[in-house]
């Protein structure tokens, strides 16, 4: 789970005004840009951690069961240390509630396949393991990130910082990989916390 503070006001999402921000999100089922794209969005410090088209094609999109992406409103405010994790009263935040989808299932099959119910942690197939789980983790972080910045992009559709989100972007082939890098980096100064 992660969220994101939105510069929406309890105003805006209360009430009737609430189904008119629920109708802008439009668009956000189908497959974000092309492979190259979510290859660029899952690049990070040099490393790659995708996982194959296979798997990539669902990148940015919530699916289905229990995963989810909500607006929720602070009752009280949430004064912390750290500025940036601190919320006021009726600030609004994006939860998105997603992981690294059918991807994790399929790991815990390959490695549990053969009727084998745990791993030695220094085996080879437990090595195996703990690597895949990693590469799982940070792609899903890396999903929640894209979700959010879908949503962010039809919610605050005048913000710069979330074009590459839009989906009218989507007919968009040109790989701007500086876009992608400064979006991302603006999305993380609203990201609360990841979990």
């Amino acid at each position: 789970m992660a969220w994101y503070k939105s510069t929406l006001s309890r105003s805006q999402v209360d009430g009737a005004k609430g189904r008119k921000v629920a109708e802008k999100l439009r668009g956000l089922e189908g497959p974000w840009k092309t492979q190259l794209h979510r290859e660029a969005w899952l690049r990070d410090h040099h490393e790659n951690v995708s996982v194959g088209e296979q798997w990539d094609v669902i990148l940015g999109t919530i699916g289905a069961g229990n995963h989810f992406a909500e607006l929720q409103v602070a009752e009280v405010s949430s004064i912390t240390g750290n500025e940036k994790a601190s919320l006021g009263q009726h600030d609004v935040v994006l939860l998105v509630h997603s992981g690294p989808r059918g991807y994790g299932g399929s790991l815990l099959k390959k490695y549990t396949a053969h009727s084998q119910i745990s791993l030695e942690e220094t085996s080879p197939e437990g090595i195996a393991y703990l690597e895949d789980h990693n590469q799982a983790c940070k792609w899903a972080q890396a999903n929640r990130d894209l979700i959010a910045l879908r949503f962010l992009s039809c919610l605050e559709p005048g913000n710069e910082q979330w074009q590459l989100g839009a989906s009218e972007a989507n007919s968009d082939n040109y790989l701007d990989v500086l876009a992608i890098k400064q979006t991302k980096e603006a999305l993380q100064q609203r990201k609360l916390v990841d979990i």
